[in-house]
This record gives C-alpha cells, structure tokens and sequence, in this order.
C-alpha cells in the first residue's frame, strides 16, 4: 500500500514527535508499504549535519519531503493545506495523520486518511472543523495512544468506539554496547533519566534523590543547551551529570550504560515551550517504551494513564508523583537486590519483543481499522 504520513514535526531533532513519525513511518515500510513521509521545511532547533534516516537510526526505506513553512499568521492551517495537496500529488492509498489540519485537508480532498490522536482537541475553531472531520467518509478511523484518549474521543466528540484503534507509542529493541560515559564516578551505580527538560518531568525530584543517595551516580540526556544550563544551575549535587540532546540513535546505548531508569513525572505533565501542553491525562510517553526496550529495571510514576501498561512490581515500580519518601525507599531496593532489577527490566523487555516494536504497532493499526490493500482494484478494502 501507498501511504503518505503527515507531519508538523521538525525533522531531524530530538523532539519525541519527531522520533515518534520518523519509527512509525519505518514500522509501516518494515510491514511492507511504500511510505513518504511530508514533512515542514523548519529551522532546526539545533544544528544537524547528517542525514535524517542516520540521525534516527532508521533504514534509507522511505522517502522524506519537505514543504515550505510560513512564518505568517494562521502558518498551521496554511502548512495544513499544502501539505494535503501535496500529498494528493502523490496519489496516496493512504493519508495517515499526526497532526489536525493535515488530516482534515487531506479527507476533505478526497483522500482516505487515518487521524493519530496525542492530546484534546482544543480551540473554537479546530473544534468546529474537527467535528466536520470526524463526519467525514473519507476518514477511515483514528488512532488512540491511550483508552483515556479514546474514552474522550467517544464521551466529548461522540466518535464511535469500534473506529477508535488503541496504538500506544512502541520502541525496537536494538542490540548495541553501552555509551561509554565521558562523566561520571566509575563503579558506581548509575540511574538515568533520559527525555524532556519541561517542568512537570521530575527533575527538581531527582535533585532531592540525588542529595539522599551520595553513592548513586544521576545521569541525565536530553534538553536544548538553554534548558540544560538552566538546570545545571539548579543543581547542587556533585553526583549529577547532564550529557545534553543526543541524536535518537544513540538512546539505546545511553540507557544500556544505566543500571536503574526513572520516570518521575508530576501530577502535570506537559510538552511543548513555556506552560507547554497538558498531557497527564493522555499520555503514552515513547521515553517509557524506550527504557523498557533497554531491558533496565524501571521505577516510573503512579499516574492513571500510565498504569495501562506499566504494572507495578511485574514490568515496573510505581510511586506516587513528588513523594520522596517512597521515591528514595523504592530506589534504595532496587540498588540492593539486583535480582528484581533484573526481573523486572527482563519482563519489560519481552513485552516490547511480544507487543511493541514499531513495525508491529504498524500492522497492527491498520489491521484493527480494517484497511487492505485490494491489488485489483486499487483501493482500500
């Protein structure tokens, strides 16, 4: 099948939507699909001197174009429409979707599209032509990264349930040496924390952790180089090492180089600049996945949408939000028994092998939506 992903995502950088579109568009080519994927001509937010599949670590198996974006007022609906008529050039069988606006121009031009849902739908006006969207035939379903995001979809918008696939971000499990640290004590225990530097991720909570347990080395990756020295200056433990934003084909050595992985998110979670987004309720953080792919003992978060697929005490240890108490006993367990270290990150890592790669993430979306590829006619069927 022919199929066109659409994006509003910079490419490359590490920004998990951009890692989300480049892995799930070569999910969809491991399955066996011809994939372009379209993608706005944005400036980097940070230079890159290397070709996008490399950056990611993903295979030369779909092509990457790139649409000019305005920086004029209303540039999203504006990018939105050329991005679908773009896309119509291609004669796509298949329109899939991460972004709004592209999925609503690409139905209304008459192409079969599939809309991948991360958040709420906020605003007036995206609400009223959402609505218009969701009505449309050429809208095949919607992708859900979370049943809290599909209950809200089908209580809020009225979208019927069995059109509403459940997807949760994936990760692949790559056999790769671990990163040499160039910082960091040697022999001692390493936790590491690798994602957004946004309020609402626990750092402030790893500082306290650090300052409670001298003899554990904390390692963190990712943050542009403003967030990182923001931070740094926060910091005043010696035992934490910040290593910047590194290309997303070097996470899995990073994590194989920690021997505990946390997620310590707050009550609210966002992405984005400034107040960023509110994702609590929704989210399906690749980060999670990722660490789970790593095959490391994992201590994350107790928030309810997390707890759809992390299971304390079988693939993970949950703790309540900020509450230190419990964040430094759970950690000082971890560190004494490598037993359950090893069990947990063991069970973690056979459910990404069983449940979620990207290529299988892939099938399984269009399987559930019911879109095949009919050779003799070539439609969907």
């Amino acid at each position: 099948m022919k199929i066109c992903y659409l994006t509003e995502s910079i490419i490359p950088s590490f920004s998990a939507d951009s890692v989300n579109s480049m892995r799930m568009c070569n999910g969809f080519a491991q399955a066996g699909h011809e994939v372009t994927l379209v993608v706005p001509d944005r400036p980097l937010p940070v230079p890159v001197d290397e070709e996008p599949h490399a950056y990611y670590g993903v295979s030369e198996s779909f092509r990457i174009e790139k649409i000019p974006w305005r920086l004029i007022a209303g540039r999203s609906y504006y990018y939105g429409l050329r991005a679908a008529l773009h896309c119509r050039r291609l004669k796509p069988d298949l329109v899939y979707s991460r972004a709004n606006w592209e999925a609503m121009f690409s139905a209304w031009l008459g192409m079969p599209t599939v809309f991948e849902a991360h958040m709420a739908i906020g605003g007036r006006v995206t609400g009223r032509l959402f609505s218009r969207l969701l009505k449309s035939r050429q809208l095949k379903g919607i992708v859900s990264i979370s049943n809290a995001l599909k209950q809200y979809l089908v209580e809020e918008w009225n979208y019927p349930s069995e059109r509403i696939v459940i997807g949760r971000d994936a990760a692949d499990v790559v056999e790769v040496p671990p990163l040499d640290f160039a910082v960091g004590r040697r022999g001692v225990l390493k936790v590491g924390y690798a994602g957004m530097l946004v309020p609402g991720r626990g750092i402030e909570l790893l500082f306290e952790l650090a300052g409670r347990l001298p003899n554990i080395d904390f390692h963190i990756l990712g943050g542009t180089p403003g967030q990182v020295d923001y931070w740094k200056r926060q910091n005043i433990n010696s035992n934490v090492y910040f290593h910047g934003g590194h290309p997303p084909r070097d996470v899995p050595r990073w994590l194989q180089a920690c021997d505990i992985v946390v997620a310590p998110y707050g009550q609210k979670v966002t992405i984005g600049l400034g107040e960023g987004v509110c994702t609590t309720n929704w989210a399906s953080p690749m980060k999670l996945f990722e660490y789970m792919a790593a095959g490391k003992a994992i201590i994350c978060s107790d928030l309810p949408v997390l707890r759809e697929f992390m299971r304390h005490e079988e693939n993970a240890l949950l703790c309540p939000p900020g509450h230190i108490e419990l964040w430094t006993r759970t950690l000082n367990r971890l560190v004494a028994d490598p037993m359950l270290r090893n069990r947990l990150g063991a069970r973690a890592l056979d459910e990404v092998h069983r449940k979620y790669s990207w290529r299988t993430r892939a099938e399984k979306v269009l399987q559930e939506l019911g879109l095949s590829h009919n050779p003799s006619t070539g439609s969907l069927a």
